[in-house]
């Protein structure tokens, strides 16, 4: 029983440990803070790309803007917007899946319009949607989505006011099948107890 014990707790403090290493793993943020700059607004026509993260129009002609000096929800930085388009869709240059937590809102002038934006989720295998409102303040508005495993989605305005997207939040993609660290210090912590309770059996039989 003491060997036993002895691989329950080194298994237990491996599993807590890479627990904490996964943790540590920072986030990727986009900030689109490299495309900043001093005049009013700048139209892309081609895909936005910033740290290995595609932002794409549905038009192909002037569909994306970024803000400057105006209109700019994010005064030290930039934004992206939708400048002539009502859809943008994000997936990784690569083409590998993606964790998504969260990322920052506004209207597309920074007035408090009511914006209302349509989310699209893709995890390889089905589309899930989720609909959000803005809460009609200027500045950003943080929402929060925890997407374990996506191949791409989408932000879609469903009225008449488009958006300014900053700040989003990525990581690694979720792994099916394969137990988190938490998960598995629960299943060997639940092994210790089975056995030990087992070893108190047999000792009052005895």
């Amino acid at each position: 029983m003491g060997v036993f014990m002895e691989f329950v707790r080194a298994a237990l403090a491996a599993a807590l440990l890479a627990g904490v290493a996964g943790s540590a793993q920072a986030a990727t943020v986009v900030d689109f803070n490299e495309l900043t700059h001093t005049s009013p607004v700048k139209v892309y026509s081609a895909p936005i790309v910033s740290k290995g993260f595609s932002f794409a129009s549905e038009v192909s002609l002037n569909g994306l803007g970024v803000w400057g000096t105006i209109n700019n929800a994010d005064p030290d930085g930039a934004t992206l917007t939708n400048w002539s388009s009502k859809t943008i869709t994000v997936r990784r240059t690569d083409g590998e899946a993606f964790s998504f937590q969260s990322l920052d809102l506004s209207d597309t002038y920074d007035t408090g319009a009511a914006a209302e934006l349509l989310f699209t989720f893709f995890d390889g295998k089905a589309q899930t949607t989720q609909k959000v409102t803005l809460d009609r303040l200027k500045g950003m508005q943080t929402m929060s989505f925890g997407q374990g495993r996506l191949e791409w989605f989408s932000i879609a305005q469903t009225g008449s006011v488009g958006m300014q997207i900053d700040n989003l939040s990525f990581g690694a993609a979720a792994q099916g099948g394969v137990p988190e660290p938490a998960t598995w210090a629960l299943m060997i912590m639940g092994f210790g107890a089975a056995g030990a309770s087992l070893r108190r059996r047999r000792d009052a039989v005895a």
